[in-house]
């Protein structure tokens, strides 16, 4: 098992409760989160959000690093973590 430590950071200008085309992105990834999470073995061990300073904590936990880094380069965990939709 390899557990992986994932520290996200964005402007408030970014932030999806104020940003609409980030609130599109975040509702899309959340939508697809439980599906992607299964399809490569992976485990939230937890999350953590400081809201005031737009700071999220994130622990997964995956069969090995080929899960975690092939569930890094999906299109919807892609497009969370860069706030803005691939073409």
């Amino acid at each position: 098992m390899v557990i992986g430590l994932v520290i996200t950071k964005h402007a408030p200008a970014d932030c999806p409760s104020h940003n609409e085309e980030a609130n599109n992105v975040n509702i899309e990834y959340i939508n697809k989160k439980a599906e992607l999470l299964a399809k490569y073995g992976v485990k939230e061990v937890g999350a953590w959000v400081v809201h005031s300073e737009h700071f999220i904590v994130q622990v997964p936990e995956a069969p090995n690093l080929e899960a975690m880094l092939a569930l890094s380069m999906e299109p919807e965990n892609m497009n969370m973590m860069n706030w803005k939709p691939l073409n």
